[in-house]
């Protein structure tokens, strides 16, 4: 029912399949503690979540095909708003995230989707889609989010997409964000036949920023195309900045 829960810094677990306070809206509060979602096709929407400073406020394990949409949530400065590890075919969506460490974080999913978002004050990284170490992911998308950083932890990115020492990512889709005044870099791609196109990253908070867009290490046969980047007093660099030497087409 509608009212206001603390969840007194627990975890609350989800390990059945179900669509979990649906329909119930800005009239159910949770604070504190973490929703953990571990069952397939689960779908987690429509509620308000204010987390504590230091724990990760909706994070989903192992669980395939599951939705996370229309949720509001604030708070997590030490964490992060909505993690996902594991988590094949997974969708977050249309949720707005304010005051958290990392926005949305997710690692180790094939297919994740990850699309109308809106992820304000953020002092780590709005996106960051990656894998680990002996790891491969296929596909992959950040569309249509809406990004502003404000914060200033040093490495600091609108959106990331990267993988770590031995492991790869591909195929993943960078299309129609928006990045308002990353500490960093707006958008960093390093996964293999990735598009990256029609996103539109604008100026820095710092003198610190460097890049709009960085095409990154392994982003070969990347394509970077009708791209916009418009900088703030001279704090960005470059527009667009190809790393590593590789080559990406229709700059």
């Amino acid at each position: 029912p509608s009212g206001t829960y603390d969840l007194g810094n627990t975890t609350v677990l989800v390990n059945k399949t179900y669509t979990v306070l649906s329909g119930v809206g800005d009239s159910t509060y949770l604070t504190n503690g973490e929703v953990n979602l571990t069952a397939n096709y689960t779908t987690l929407q429509d509620f308000r979540h204010h987390a504590n400073s230091t724990s990760r406020a909706v994070s989903c394990s192992g669980a395939d095909y599951a939705q996370i949409k229309n949720l509001y949530i604030s708070g997590a400065i030490g964490g992060a708003g909505i993690t996902s590890s594991s988590c094949d075919n997974v969708e977050i969506y249309n949720n707005r995230l304010f005051d958290t460490g990392y926005g949305i974080h997710t690692f180790d999913g094939n297919q994740m989707r990850v699309h109308d978002n809106h992820v304000f004050n953020a002092t780590g990284d709005g996106i960051q889609l990656s894998v680990s170490n002996g790891l491969s992911v296929i596909g992959g998308e950040a569309r249509d989010n809406v990004i502003n950083i404000t914060g200033d932890y040093g490495s600091a990115n609108g959106i990331d997409v990267h993988r770590y020492d031995t492991a790869s990512i591909e195929e993943v889709r960078v299309v129609g964000n928006k990045v308002y005044n990353p500490y960093n870099q707006g958008i960093v791609v390093s996964a293999a036949d990735s598009l990256i196109s029609e996103n539109y990253v604008y100026g820095g908070i710092t003198p610190f920023s460097h890049n709009g867009i960085v095409v990154g290490e392994l982003c070969t046969r990347c394509k970077a195309i009708d791209n916009r980047v418009d900088g703030a007093d001279d704090q960005i660099v470059s527009g667009i900045q190809i790393a590593y030497n590789h080559t990406a087409t229709g700059l």
